[in-house]
């Protein structure tokens, strides 16, 4: 599962810096801020993904 929403995080955060280097100077804006909001959001995605799996396998083994 983490595997797959690395992936996908990774193509967005590919796909966002295509578009807004390669985007008209109408677009450029737009672009540039959904590049800014998908680098910061995503490193915050991968802490919380990270943080729930490990969070999980820790209740897990009190619970053992």
């Amino acid at each position: 599962m983490i595997f797959w929403s690395l992936t996908g995080l990774t193509l967005y955060l590919f796909a966002q810096l295509f578009f807004g280097t390669y985007a008209t100077s109408r677009w450029g804006v737009q672009r540039v801020t959904h590049l800014i909001v998908a680098i910061t959001l995503g490193p915050l995605m991968l802490i919380a993904l990270i943080g729930s799996q490990v969070q999980s396998r820790t209740l897990l083994r009190q619970f053992r």
